[in-house]
């Protein structure tokens, strides 16, 4: 393992299979942008991440939100 590797993978949480897609649903359900539960190709375990374009599109709704509340 590289100390690349090592880095994009050193504060992630490891879960089990069965943990990690438990905690995706959970999250996608509260926070209405879809995760998802993902094998590590690099230390092996069960991490749980969001797909880009969800997180993307989260963010351009709430950044839209906020300008028509006239908030920052």
């Amino acid at each position: 393992m590289t100390k690349f590797e090592r880095r994009q993978c050193k504060n992630k949480q490891k879960h089990s299979r069965q943990a990690a897609e438990h905690i995706a649903a959970k999250m996608t359900k509260r926070k209405g942008i879809e995760f998802n539960a993902y094998l590590c190709e690099i230390c092996g375990a069960w991490h749980v991440g969001h797909k880009k374009t969800s997180f993307r599109m989260f963010m351009l709704k709430k950044h839209e939100t906020k300008a028509k509340d006239g908030s920052k």
